[in-house]
């Protein structure tokens, strides 16, 4: 009798315990938290990601992702985001001239865009994002003149970029 006083004790523990894990509602450092000093440390931000898949020649299809979250100001009701590079047939177009090239709105990072026909060879690639939250064509990129962003394209593969993050010259 002891015993079993002892057991539904232990297991009383044991389904406390396994109850306050899984309710523990405190963040765990995804993209989405961000300290702000309120009372729990952190305050949910919706996180701002868009994307363009393109065609890799003879094999797959090759994303672009880029992190728009902490652009102050930036709506995406309001404004598009565009890439230019060494896209195939439509390299070095300038930002908004070439909807091919105009990034979507993406759920979260994992949720890659359908392919927008553009088709890039493996290898390479020299590119850049523009957005017409800055200004429109070339001078809405994310850094004046400066060097272009460099990836190494292969097929079935991405890239995750931070708007603004300029590569080292």
């Amino acid at each position: 009798m002891k015993l079993n006083k002892y057991l539904m004790m232990a297991i009383a523990v044991f389904a406390s315990l396994a109850l306050f894990a899984c309710g523990d509602d405190t963040p765990t450092g995804g993209l989405d938290d961000i300290d702000n000093g309120d009372d729990n440390g952190t305050e949910e931000v919706e996180s701002t990601y868009y994307g363009l898949t393109v065609d890799v020649e003879g094999g797959d299809t090759f994303t672009f992702v880029v992190d728009l979250t902490d652009l102050e100001g930036f709506d995406p009701d309001d404004y598009t985001v565009f890439a230019a590079g060494e896209f195939g047939e439509l390299t070095w177009q300038e930002p908004g001239t070439a909807e091919d090239l105009e990034l979507t709105l993406m759920e979260d990072a994992e949720d890659f865009p359908a392919s927008s026909g553009v088709v890039v060879p493996a290898g390479t690639m020299e590119y850049k994002y523009f957005s017409n939250f800055i200004a429109e064509g070339w001078d809405g990129g994310e850094w004046e003149a400066g060097d272009n962003r460099v990836v190494e394209v292969e097929s079935g593969e991405s890239t995750l970029d931070e708007w603004g993050d300029e590569p080292a010259e």
